[in-house]
């Protein structure tokens, strides 16, 4: 029992590693890092640390389209909300986030399969992808009126967004959505 104990907390240290690596990639901005991560983690898993991709093959091919989907739809829609400058063009911003926001609801009902993340009992590639822009989302709900994170709009994204963040290989990654905030007053000044 002592040396299966052993092996899981090995496995556990090396998943919170590898969670941390994998979203400094994505918050430093490495270009195409979806394709970098998805590729390293295809060839250079290790079997005893689960995957970032679905074993399936479909089950992986989703969690790229919602990633790709992520990278190329909703972040830009995050971008366009620091060139709004009337209170009317951030609501029209925030509205396309928030359609974008209950699509991947439906997103996270079919990948999960009714388990804690996307990617099923362990975090994973789509989890990292979203899990890198909550800070952001967390922020915008802060500077509108209009709610992103809400439980009657999204209930499932919400779920997955509190356990995610209290996960042990992000807590301590995640930055805080007060230096968020902090930082973001500073671009709003510099602009």
């Amino acid at each position: 029992m002592l040396c299966n104990s052993s092996i899981q907390m090995k496995s556990d240290q090396k998943e919170i590693k590898r969670v941390q690596k994998v979203s400094l990639a994505r918050t430093a901005g490495i270009q195409d890092n979806t394709f970098i991560i998805s590729n390293t983690s295809m060839r250079f898993g290790v079997m005893d640390v689960p995957s970032l991709l679905p074993s399936h093959s479909y089950d992986r091919s989703q969690a790229r389209f919602w990633t790709a989907y992520i990278d190329d739809k909703l972040f830009p829609v995050m971008n366009e909300l620091s060139a709004a400058t009337k209170e009317e063009e951030v609501k029209a911003v925030v509205s396309k986030m928030l359609e974008g926001l209950i699509l991947l609801d439906g997103a996270f009902v079919m990948c999960s399969k009714g388990k804690a993340y996307f990617n099923g009992d362990s975090i994973g590639y789509l989890d990292i992808a979203l899990g890198c822009e909550l800070g952001c989302l967390k922020v915008i709900d802060g500077m509108t009126d209009m709610k992103l994170l809400d439980e009657t709009k999204v209930p499932n994204i919400v779920g997955w967004a509190e356990k995610f963040c209290q996960d042990p290989a992000v807590k301590d990654v995640i930055s805080g959505v007060d230096r968020l905030w902090e930082f973001y007053k500073l671009y709003l000044a510099r602009k």
